[in-house]
């Protein structure tokens, strides 16, 4: 069943609140899909994307330009596929680190599931690269 995300100006400003809201906990406007504590904001999120992309083909879509004014104006991301460089996730490790006390990311962690991911291939690689097999790890990333 498809809801209407355009039918009502409203609903989007509660959304977009919730977003603000959602970007003063975390940081970003980046709302994992299946986000246990407010699905809908996710779906909300993914809709935005999709909406602008209808906009920009011609066809027939509830996205508008002051829309997209708002969403940029707070640094909403329009692609869902950021790739971030190997120096912008290490910054970011170092900031969990900051916070949490170790560099351990958790799985069941939604928010931090891109880092964990991260985290993950650098502990292959890493252990690749002393196994002297082949890696996409530098000896000065793994010092």
């Amino acid at each position: 069943i498809g809801v209407n995300l355009c039918s009502i100006k409203l609903t989007w400003q509660e959304r977009f609140q919730q977003l603000l809201m959602y970007k003063t906990r975390y940081g970003n406007c980046n709302v994992p899909q299946g986000w246990k504590e407010n699905p809908s904001l996710a779906i909300w999120v993914n809709e935005q994307r999709k909406t602008r992309v209808l906009m920009e083909k011609g066809q027939k879509s509830c996205m508008s330009k002051s829309r997209i004014d708002e969403l940029d104006r707070i640094g909403f991301e329009w692609s869902r596929n950021k790739l971030l460089s190997w120096e912008e996730r290490f910054a970011e490790l170092v900031r969990y680190k900051n916070i949490h006390g170790h560099c351990t990311v958790p799985w069941s962690s939604e928010k931090d599931r891109r880092l964990y991911n991260w985290t993950v291939h650098q502990r292959v690689n890493g252990r690749l690269f002393k196994e002297g097999k082949k890696s996409n790890i530098t000896q000065a990333r793994v010092e």
